[in-house]
């Protein structure tokens, strides 16, 4: 604003002042020429010069002149300073306006500046005022906050000791743990061992007080027992007699079930060859006929073709030889009409024009008939053109027809053979659980059966140590009358009591018989249960462990984060909260495992001998494949002598021309025995079938993995003791079995390569190893090198096929990949899979068991060369 102003007063002077300079100027001006006439008028009042009158009076004429000049320019420039007068006063005029806004400006700038120093003053002062607070305020939060972070700090030294304290917990609850179950397991064992000490104790009192007081009611009791368990004996033999007919009746269902099933499969084989061959015959037909009829199509065209062309070619030869002979008749007409007069002639060529006229009417006519038949053989070419395309539309349908007709019986066909395989399947599966069926009521029956007869021999056992004891008791008997007396009251209570318990443990007996099925129906759904709880186990494990985790998160937080105390105090309030939950969810979940790690060795129990009743099954079957395979080679030896024998018949009657009675005799008897064959075959490979049912069953059964436990480690660990001998006689005896069927394959090759026959021999050894011989006269061996990579690719093949190299693949990864409680359970298997020592099996034990333990010794594991662990790389 200030330097607007001055800007504008400045302007405004620079204005003012150049009218004065012109002033100044014309005044400068003026004077000048008011000096000039003076200075002339001084000359001209001088003397003049004698004879010079004109000069003066010109002289005097000039300066009136010059004075009347003179006044006129007076005269304008009076005016001109009159009115430069009047601009002056304007101009002072507002040179003073301009002062008094100038001075009021200046007044007006100077309070404000009093005003602004006042403010800034003001401020100064408030600011002063306002640092000192802050400064003060700083100093008090920077104390209060050297407070909380000495308050935080100590927090932290708390967490991290209730961190410390919590881990060292951890780790005491769980060496408490590792240290409990330990004390627990040797518990147990001293209770179990107290137990049986009790209970023999007890059963030789029991037995005692029995043999004195009860022996010849025990006596009558069993014969009386005996009598309803003959009863109880026959009725098992003859349900048991029954089953085996049924299972007889079953067994030759299934084998005229499989007899049927194989007829259908070759009618069904017959069949797709015969819709083969007919599906092909009818292609080449089509092919046939399609060709014939355009063959025959074209033949017709060409043929119409042909004829209207000689139809065309005769009709032109005719029309041609018609005019021909006109024209000579018309010539020979003009010819006699020459040697006629005038009128004669005239009257003669009317006659010949009237004919001529005659002809073309007739061409026209025939030009028009031939214009109507062309257009009505044109219409009926169209029409047979659109009968042609209807025919070709209506072809081309019933074609469309047909293909839907042979798809739908193709369909159908398939259809048929998809239900009739589905039947068979469903049939087989019906004679396959039939056979199970009757196989586990038979197992169960002989089991009664075998439970039944111990009872009778040890009851006749009872029965013959009680007449014993009663000889030796009869003596005793004179010398504790005397106690018997005082003790007979409380033996009658006895008596009476273990009289009824008798009769609970029969009843209980009966239960218990029918709880076993129920228990082996409820053992899958426990095992589910069981595996269920595990993962729920392992879950809380898992929560626990991320609990763990937050903890950690946390105490980073607590350095990161100074400010958020109170989130932390109740995050550890909750985390209290949660560790006392964990922890009663721990001693409940140790609890419940406990009951299931019970339920689980009454189920091991219970598979322990299905297993040993599942390997005596196997080592039965395996028993009967060996007896059909001896009577099979047995059989074999027969074919071969009976067709040197056939040979040898040949010869003779090819020498003779005898002995055909003889030959039909063999023939019939080589027939008979091939079809005995046939049927060993088959039922080899029905109890191949059945030994590939109970492997399947015995690697389910293994594939169970138990609770890491020390208790369940120690009944696994015996159960795989007690039911490993039994494996490994059945691996052994398949092995020698599979080598001899080898050994005999092999030399049966030799033999059919040195006497070359047109026969086939199949040896089927087992399911997974099918080796079949083939021999015939044209067969010519190929290198040694081709023989042994073929013979390395087929041992490659029947490797990769071969159910024992896959069992075994199968638990070595396991063994490798489970844990060491886990592994533990499968060394006797790996042991049993690869030939292992006693020594060696011990030592993986050893080794494993270290690696579990807290403060076990590691076993010693040899040094340098025969160390049988990798050293540690540095």
């Amino acid at each position: 604003m200030f330097a607007k102003l001055k800007k504008k007063i400045e302007t405004e002077a620079g204005t003012i002042l150049s009218p004065e300079t012109q002033g100044k100027t014309s005044l400068g001006r003026r004077d000048s020429i008011s000096s000039l006439p003076r200075a002339g008028s001084i000359q001209h009042l001088g003397p003049s010069p004698p004879g010079s009158i004109t000069s003066e009076d010109l002289s005097i004429r000039d300066v009136s002149n010059f004075r009347d000049e003179l006044a006129v320019l007076l005269q304008k420039k009076s005016e001109q300073c009159k009115k430069l007068e009047g601009n002056i006063s304007d101009l002072a005029a507002l040179v003073k306006e301009k002062t008094k806004t100038i001075e009021k400006l200046e007044s007006s700038i100077k309070q404000q500046e009093e005003v602004t120093n006042k403010k800034l003053q003001e401020q100064k002062e408030e600011f002063e005022v306002y640092r000192d607070k802050l400064i003060e305020g700083y100093q008090t939060d920077k104390l209060k906050l050297d407070k909380d972070k000495t308050e935080l700090l100590e927090k932290l030294a708390d967490a991290e000791k209730f961190r410390a304290l919590y881990f060292k917990r951890e780790e005491e609850s769980d060496e408490f743990e590792g240290l409990a179950t330990q004390e627990l397991s040797k518990i147990k064992h001293l209770l179990l061992n107290t137990e049986e000490a009790l209970n023999a104790c007890r059963n030789e009192l029991e037995t005692k007080s029995r043999q004195c007081h009860a022996a010849e009611t025990q006596v009558e009791r069993l014969t009386d027992e005996l009598a309803p368990l003959k009863q109880k004996l026959a009725i098992l033999e003859a349900d048991n007699m029954k089953l085996k007919e049924e299972t007889a009746e079953r067994a030759e269902l299934v084998i005229s079930l499989s007899k049927d099933k194989s007829a259908f499969d070759k009618r069904l084989d017959e069949l797709n060859k015969e819709m083969l061959e007919k599906q092909n015959q009818l292609s080449k037909l089509q092919e046939q006929y399609s060709d014939m009829d355009g063959e025959y199509k074209t033949f017709l065209r060409n043929s119409d073709l042909q004829r209207n062309k000689t139809s065309k070619l005769l009709e032109e030869k005719e029309d041609k030889i018609d005019g021909l002979l006109e024209r000579v008749k018309v010539l020979e007409q003009r010819l006699a009409d020459s040697g006629l007069s005038g009128d004669e002639r005239t009257s003669a060529l009317n006659a010949e024009r009237e004919s001529l006229e005659k002809k073309l009417e007739e061409a026209r006519q025939q030009l028009t008939e031939v214009k109507s038949t062309w257009s009505d053989k044109i219409s009926q070419l169209e029409h047979q053109i659109s009968n042609l395309n209807a025919k070709i539309v209506e072809d081309s349908e019933d074609l469309a027809n047909n293909q839907k007709f042979t798809e739908q019986m193709r369909t159908s066909y398939n259809k048929q053979i998809e239900d009739l395989h589905a039947k068979l399947e469903d049939a087989e599966n019906r004679a396959l659980e039939n056979l199970e069926l009757t196989s586990s009521k038979s197992f169960h029956y002989e089991k009664q059966i075998d439970g039944l007869e111990t009872e009778l021999n040890k009851q006749k056992l009872l029965v013959s140590t009680l007449q014993e004891n009663i000889t030796e008791l009869e003596t005793q008997k004179l010398k504790r009358n005397e106690e018997s007396e005082k003790t007979i009251s409380d033996l009658k209570q006895q008596i009476v009591e273990l009289k009824n318990k008798e009769t609970n443990l029969l009843d209980e007996v009966q239960n218990l018989k029918n709880e076993i099925d129920k228990l082996l129906k409820d053992s899958s759904d426990k095992d589910l249960h069981i595996q269920s709880l595990l993962d729920q186990i392992q879950q809380k494990e898992n929560d626990f462990i991320l609990q763990n985790h937050s903890n950690s998160n946390l105490q980073e937080q607590l350095v990161t984060l100074g400010n958020d105390v109170d989130r932390l105090q109740l995050d550890k309030q909750e985390l209290k909260t949660n560790l006392t939950t964990a922890e009663n969810e721990k001693e409940k979940l140790l609890e419940r495992t406990a009951d299931l790690l019970k339920e689980r060795e009454n189920l091991q129990s219970i598979n322990s001998n299905l297993k040993s009743e599942y390997e005596r099954a196997l080592e039965m079957k395996s028993q009967t494949i060996e007896s059909l395979q001896r009577t099979e080679a047995g059989l074999r030896q027969k074919l071969d002598s009976l067709e040197r024998q056939i040979e040898q018949s040949e010869l003779s009657k090819a020498e003779s021309g005898l002995y055909s009675s003889r030959i039909d005799e063999m023939s019939e008897m080589i027939s008979s025995l091939q079809n005995q064959l046939a049927d060993k075959n088959r039922t080899v490979k029905k109890q191949e079938q059945t030994i590939k049912d109970l492997r399947t069953t015995l690697q389910r059964e293994l594939k169970v993995q138990t609770v890491p436990s020390e208790d369940g480690l120690d009944q696994t660990t015996n159960n795989t003791v007690t039911s490993s001998p039994a494996i490994a006689r059945k691996y052994d005896s398949y092995q020698q079995q599979h080598s001899q069927q080898n050994q005999a394959g092999v030399t049966s090759s030799s033999r059919t390569a040195t006497n070359p026959a047109p026969a086939v021999l199949s040896l089927q050894t087992s399911s997974s190893n099918m080796v079949t011989v083939t021999s015939s006269s044209s067969s010519v061996p190929g290198s040694p090198h081709d023989a042994m990579l073929a013979h390395s690719t087929i041992v490659k093949r029947e490797l990769d096929k071969d159910v024992n190299f896959l069992y075994l693949k199968h638990v070595v990864l396991k063994f490798m990949l489970s844990r060491e409680s886990e592994a533990i359970q499968l060394i006797k298997a790996v042991s049993m899979l690869l030939n292992f020592s006693h020594q060696e099996q011990q030592l993986i034990k050893e080794t494993l068991e270290w690696k579990m333990s807290w403060f076990g010794h590691r076993p010693p594991l040899g040094k340098g060369q025969t160390s049988k662990v990798i050293p540690p790389t540095l």
